[in-house]
């Protein structure tokens, strides 16, 4: 990611923090539209799988430049993945998932660079996740 991306996705996601809680739920809904079998590997109430979402999303964010504190949230993340079998379908979901909770929360439609810098973190991430696990993200 270039500096400018990782301050497009900061910026951004400044503009959904107060609202990281109704972010993250409606990740989970969109992931389980695109992919329902997923459904099963996670409790009914997902209250906690909205906060861990939140929380986790605050931290790589603010961490994007810093490529060790990244490297070691993306190893904690492929560890719960890890349980729920995840593979590379899942992360591709996941993708699309984070793109139209983007565009739900955002005040505006992202723009390309935007959209962009999104797709590039979230890439960089599951890339380490998936380095982690020994499959492939892409």
């Amino acid at each position: 990611m270039t500096p400018a991306q990782v301050e497009l996705v900061k910026d951004g996601f400044q503009t959904i923090y107060q609202d990281k809680q109704d972010f993250a739920r409606s990740f989970f809904t969109y992931l389980f539209q695109i992919i329902p079998a997923v459904r099963e590997s996670f409790p009914e109430d997902m209250t906690e799988q909205h906060r861990k979402l939140a929380e986790t999303l605050t931290f790589v964010i603010y961490h994007l430049h810093d490529p060790a504190k990244l490297h070691e949230a993306a190893t904690m993340l492929a560890g719960r993945h890890l349980d729920a079998k995840a593979r590379q379908p899942h992360f591709v979901a996941g993708a699309v998932a984070l793109e139209r909770a983007l565009d739900k929360h955002m005040p505006r439609r992202p723009s390309r660079e935007e959209t962009e810098a999104w797709h590039q973190a979230f890439l960089l991430v599951t890339d380490m996740m998936a380095e982690t696990l020994g499959i492939s993200a892409a």
